[in-house]
């Protein structure tokens, strides 16, 4: 383990938890490109959102079960990738497909497992509903990761496909996504029954990118 990288800070992480909760029936949201209530130049369908992990931070997951108190995994290298498929408006939430969610320079904190980085089984789509100025919650539907403890492949997501909260989208220039998702084991025997995944994340492009409630 590399100590020059920092993990998510406390106060960040507590922030984070407070403020993913599920999003209900869809609701007014778009993506804007100016700080302005209401939204005066809208990002449209198909815009990318790409993003990268916040310099000297890293992406952890880790175990929330009590059984597995050293199972922890930390990556260096981490991007989320996504790209809207409509504008949103008035009486809608923004949509988006996933294009890429990869891990890179990972290491397993306990010392006698092996491992391998975390890969995305299946690409969810993802929706953004305003929460406040200028932020929006991010849910996924049909997220599916796996990794490997030992000879075990572990696969993580939620159980029907259902949706999940998984970040929020910070309004700035840049913006930042703040992903923190707990998702539960799917398959695999040696593993644990719950997965939380935390990372800083910078949006490098669309630079700036807000939301707003239409």
């Amino acid at each position: 383990m590399k100590s020059l990288k920092i993990a998510i800070p406390t106060a960040v992480a507590l922030a984070v938890t407070a403020v993913l909760v599920v999003a209900g029936a869809a609701s007014a949201t778009v993506l804007c490109k100016t700080e302005t209530s209401p939204c005066a130049s809208r990002y449209g369908a198909g815009t990318g959102i790409n993003t990268h992990l916040k310099t000297e931070t890293i992406s952890k997951m880790f175990a929330t079960d009590v059984n597995f108190p050293t199972f922890e995994i930390e990556c260096e290298e981490s991007t989320f990738n996504f790209k809207t498929t409509n504008e949103g408006g008035a009486t809608q939430t923004v949509t988006a497909n996933t294009e890429a969610f990869t891990f890179g320079k990972c290491w397993f904190l306990h010392p006698f497992s092996s491992y391998t980085p975390p890969v995305l089984l299946k690409k969810p789509t993802l929706e953004l509903h305003w929460s406040s100025e200028p932020n929006a919650t991010i849910t996924a539907k049909g997220i599916e990761f796996t990794l490997r403890n030992g000879p075990e492949d572990c696969v993580y997501g939620v159980p029907g496909g259902g949706s999940t909260a998984i970040a929020e989208l910070k309004g700035a220039k840049p913006a930042q996504v703040w992903l923190n998702m707990e998702l539960a084991k799917l398959s695999g025997f040696v593993c644990p029954e719950h997965m939380r995944w935390q990372g800083i994340y910078e949006v490098t492009s669309p630079n700036p990118l807000y939301a707003a409630a239409s």
